[in-house]
C-alpha cells in the first residue's frame, strides 16, 4: 500500500484524505490548500524523514 511506502521512508504521496487519516500516527498528513482537486487529498511522509528534497516539495505545495 502507498502509505506503507511512505511510512518506510520512500517518499511523499498524494492520496485520498480518508486513506491518509488511517496512516496516522506513523506519518504526517496535511490537507491540500485550494485550488485542489474536488476530492480531499493529503500529502503524507514519514515523520522522522523530512529530507531537503521533501522540504522543497512541501514548500511548492504550500505547507508551512
Amino acid at each position: 500500500m502507498l502509505t506503507d511506502l511512505v511510512r518506510h521512508g520512500f517518499g511523499v504521496a498524494l492520496m485520498p484524505w480518508s486513506a491518509a487519516e488511517r496512516a496516522r500516527p506513523h506519518v504526517v498528513t496535511i490537507p491540500l490548500r485550494p485550488p485542489a482537486p474536488n476530492r480531499r487529498l493529503a500529502l503524507v511522509w514519514r515523520r522522522d524523514r523530512l529530507t531537503a528534497q521533501r522540504r522543497a516539495f512541501l514548500d511548492l505545495a504550500g505547507h508551512d
